[in-house]
């Protein structure tokens, strides 16, 4: 009777803590900092935009920031908030705002909604540039983008990158979707004028200045169906082209001499995709881009997942474009422009059905001649063919991997720059390492090839492979460049850049000499905490107006700072700053009309990091001593008290070649500072951030080191006296679901409750579904063949991969278990998750399913993500 009673009770009161737990969710969620696009013009005005939670309409709302720094000249708080301006809410149809490198332009790319005729109520899309000129003031220049030359827009930071301008701010390069192939039915009419009928011979066309058509194609791979990039990206087109827009012409072309762009292609399923292009500065005509293989290389024989996957095949290219530009400056349309003008002053119909693609091929150039009465025959070949740019040549033939290129600020009188970019001689098989930076001079808008030099080398162990006197961070030392980008605007002078990197737990900001490669971190102390626990992130450089950063700790909510340029190129072996606060950018944005917020977020928490030397841990092959496991602990403010030590969830991240920084994340703030549960974020050996050989320790002893890592901190924690030993749970999404469901399999006894969202369960069934296969041979085996697609073929790959597989551990779970699975999910597919509730649901183990029908991997839709960590807090209330 009591017992009924007490249950009642507490479920009672599980009812009643839905709406705090919803309010505090949404106090949570609205102090969160995600900045975009920043920007510094020459005038001294700082441009950002800041990407909200907006729970209620489930969508992302972005807000445009504008700061006068004053030329970094204020000192006080209040002063810096004074003269910032009220942010304003940016239109969902803006795809993207990009400032030119000075300020005076901005171009804005937006998608528009127009009926197709007066007679009827059907709409299309279609792209427009905007051109506003007088540093943002007026639109000068509406441009239509030609739909008919390519797909969607590409604006994707992750990953291709999105436009770029020229150093004359009067040219745009973009990258947008390769057109598909045409294609049509078996049966549909045959129209000798777009078509081919020559008995099934596909990729002939039926005369000159036609695109093939592939009749029978619309089901076939490569032709109406297309192998995307996987997770993320399978609603884009997988192959990507570049474009050249004139911003005072209105004229724009396509970049023809680049690899894999040939025309009249009758498939997808080779080529290059190509993405993140800037101009040379020096002369400016030729562009510098990165070439990922999807197909056209040796290593690419299947299309692979590419989010979150640094180590797939990738070059850097230029082309030459000096032709090119010349014919967008060309007012007058001759029979090789394409000019999509939509000037509000101009409306002229003709001009624009008379309009045909700049860059077409040849035979197209001539007969659009020919139709419109121009020159004909061989003169017209010959004049098109002088009118050809030069042909594109690789830059780094001897990388495996190469990204991120960006152009130092011109010297000499604007006649030489320094190509710096990301580099990997050798790559590496994990989907992420540590990568060098690499340079190469750029004179008179050409390449000085014999002037290539590593300025960053792969770094193995940080504390043997980098001198003495070497600056340390958590008693490391640099442990190489791990970072996704460069920044767009990181150039100090031509001498120095800024980069955010990892260096072990913290994210850091440092300073890379492009003449020595020396490394020295930028340290300050805005925070009362230590230096070394915070982590700071640079958001844009401008060699006169200073830098600006981002400050955050688990405790403490992100910051946003500027200090000036002359501080940071001081030539000194350290770098200690005192910067200004801009405190306007970081008030909180309500997330959800649920509740109000307050003006400032109260964090009721502290954090720290753990150490665990190696000794105290499993040996781990190929890895030496002395880089010890950090454990990112975050305890809630009353656990001082000794009555009240606080449950403990324990939380190891996902990759697992990722790792849990010391930042503000709304999440795991929500669980400790509301929900009172010490959190312990476990960056286990593979982590990256901590060096090669960290990394490397992992493959092919996955579900063994990583788990037994997990369990050694758990227990160590269990001992420290800082949480209750008795209420211990575990939560972890993608390899981290992967750990969970291992600890609570080999561990049963360990943990009292566990959360899991898309987890890694059956590695034999995963690696035929998964968008990255080469994830769980290289994981499970060590190693995978590239050259070779293929399933697992012999019964002993099949028997390593279930021996390391969370499922054949199920029938000892006892743990609570909930499971969350996106059911969009195209790197763990839904099934996994789904094989390991159905086996604790039969088992009669307590556990709990949600599925989410718009969502991916990450589960990231705004209510989505609410909805799943309130759940995961209520989960853990109930089971500890």
């Amino acid at each position: 009777m009591i017992e009924g009673y007490s249950t009642n009770l507490r479920e009672s009161r599980l009812r009643q803590t839905i709406q705090e737990d919803a309010k505090a969710y949404n106090e949570y969620a609205s102090a969160a900092l995600e900045l975009m696009d920043p920007h510094i013009s020459d005038q001294g005005l700082c441009t950002v935009i800041r990407s909200t939670r907006d729970i209620d309409q489930n969508k992302r709302r972005r807000y445009l920031y504008h700061i006068p720094l004053l030329g970094g000249q204020q000192k006080s708080d209040d002063n810096c908030n004074m003269l910032s301006i009220p942010p304003v809410e940016l239109y969902d149809n803006i795809l993207s705002r990009i400032p030119s490198p000075s300020g005076r332009k901005v171009a804005i790319f937006r998608e528009e909604i127009t009926k197709e005729s007066s007679q009827t109520t059907s709409s299309k899309r279609r792209a427009v540039l905007e051109v506003w000129t007088d540093y943002g003031n007026c639109l000068s220049r509406r441009i239509l983008l030609p739909e008919s030359q390519h797909g969607k827009l590409i604006f994707d930071g992750a990953t291709f990158g999105g436009p770029s301008w020229n150093r004359d701010e009067t040219v745009l390069v973009y990258v947008a979707e390769r057109t598909a192939p045409s294609t049509a039915s078996f049966f549909d009419s045959p129209n000798y004028e777009d078509s081919f009928m020559n008995d099934g011979n596909e990729g002939e066309s039926s005369g000159e200045g036609h695109t093939p058509v592939i009749r029978g194609g619309v089901h076939t791979l490569g032709g109406g169906k297309y192998e995307s990039w996987g997770e993320k990206y399978h609603r884009q087109a997988p192959l990507l082209d570049l474009f050249l827009a004139n911003v005072e012409t209105g004229l724009v072309g396509k970049v023809e001499n680049c690899p894999g762009s040939e025309t009249g292609q009758t498939t997808t399923l080779k080529s290059f995709a190509l993405g993140q292009p800037v101009f040379e500065p020096t002369l400016g005509q030729t562009i510098v881009y990165v070439a990922w293989d999807a197909g056209g290389g040796p290593e690419m024989p299947r299309r692979l997942g590419l989010l979150h996957c640094q180590q797939r095949p990738s070059k850097l290219y230029a082309s030459p474009v000096g032709k090119l530009l010349e014919r967008l400056m060309q007012r007058n349309l001759t029979s090789t422009q394409h000019h999509y003008n939509e000037d509000p002053n101009k409306q002229n119909n003709s001009e624009d059905n008379s309009a045909h693609a700049l860059g077409q091929s040849h035979d197209q150039a001539t007969s659009t001649a020919n139709h419109n009465g121009g020159t004909t025959g061989e003169d017209t070949r010959a004049d098109a063919a002088s009118e050809k740019d030069g042909a594109c040549y690789c830059l780094t033939l001897e990388n495996r991997l190469a990204r991120c290129p960006l152009f130092s600020p011109t010297s000499n009188g604007g006649s030489r720059s320094k190509l710096v970019y990301l580099s990997s001689a050798d790559g590496f098989d994990t989907h992420s390492g540590c990568f060098g930076l690499s340079s190469m001079d750029w004179s008179n808008g050409r390449p000085v090839t014999s002037s290539h030099r590593t300025l960053l080398s792969r770094v193995w162990d940080p504390n043997k492979d980098n001198p003495k006197d070497s600056p340390t961070v958590l008693g490391m030392k640099f442990p190489g460049l791990f970072l996704n980008q460069l920044p767009t605007y990181c150039f100090l002078s031509p001498e120095y850049i800024l980069v955010t990197t990892q260096w072990g737990s913290a994210l850091k900001v440092v300073r890379i000499s492009l003449k020595t490669g020396d490394v020295i971190p930028i340290q300050h102390s805005l925070f009362s905490s230590s230096d070394d626990m915070q982590s700071d992130c640079i958001l844009c450089v401008h060699g006169e107006q200073g830098a600006l950063g981002m400050t955050s700790s688990p405790h403490k909510t992100p910051i946003v700072w500027h200090v000036s340029t002359s501080r940071l190129v001081q030539n000194e072996k350290s770098i200690v700053i005192e910067p200004n606060i801009v405190k306007s950018i970081s008030a909180p944005i309500a997330a959800s009309k649920f509740s109000p917020i307050q003006e400032k977020t109260e964090l009721k928490f502290n954090s720290h990091i753990r150490f665990l030397s190696e000794k105290d841990l499993p040996r781990a092959k190929g890895l030496r001593d002395g880089i010890p496991l950090q454990t990112i602990l975050l305890l809630p403010d009353n656990s001082s008290d000794n009555c009240k030590r606080p449950p403990l969830i324990v939380v190891p991240h996902g990759g697992p070649h990722g790792v849990s920084p010391t930042t503000f994340l709304p999440s795991y703030a929500y669980l400790c500072g509301y929900g009172g549960y010490a959190v312990a974020l476990v960056n286990y050996r593979g982590s990256s951030g901590f060096g090669q050989a960290f990394i490397e320790c992992l493959p092919g002893h996955i579900g063994s080191l990583d788990v037994k890592d997990i369990v050694t901190v758990t227990r160590d924690l269990k001992k420290s006296g800082l949480i209750d030993p008795n209420r211990v749970g575990i939560c972890g999404g993608s390899h981290g679901g992967f750990l969970t469901a291992h600890c609570t399999g080999q561990y049963p006894d360990l943990f009292q409750a566990a959360a899991m969202r898309n987890p890694v369960t059956n590695l034999p069934s995963m690696s035929t579904a998964t968008d990255i296969p080469d994830w769980v041979f290289v994981e499970a085996l060590g190693k995978y063949d590239w050259m070779t697609y293929r399933p697992p073929l012999s019964q002993e790959e099949i028997a390593a991969f279930w021996s390391k597989s969370p499922i054949r551990y199920v029938g000892n779970v006892k743990t609570p278990t909930l499971v969350a699975l996106g059911l969009q999910d195209l790197r763990v597919p839904p099934s996994q998750g789904l094989e390991w509730y159905h086996s604790l649901r039969s088992s009669r183990t307590r556990t709990k399913l949600l599925m989410y029908e718009d969502n991916d991997h990450a589960i990231g839709g705004t209510s989505a993500e609410a909805d799943v960590w309130v759940n995961i807090k209520r989960w853990f209330d109930e089971h500890l």
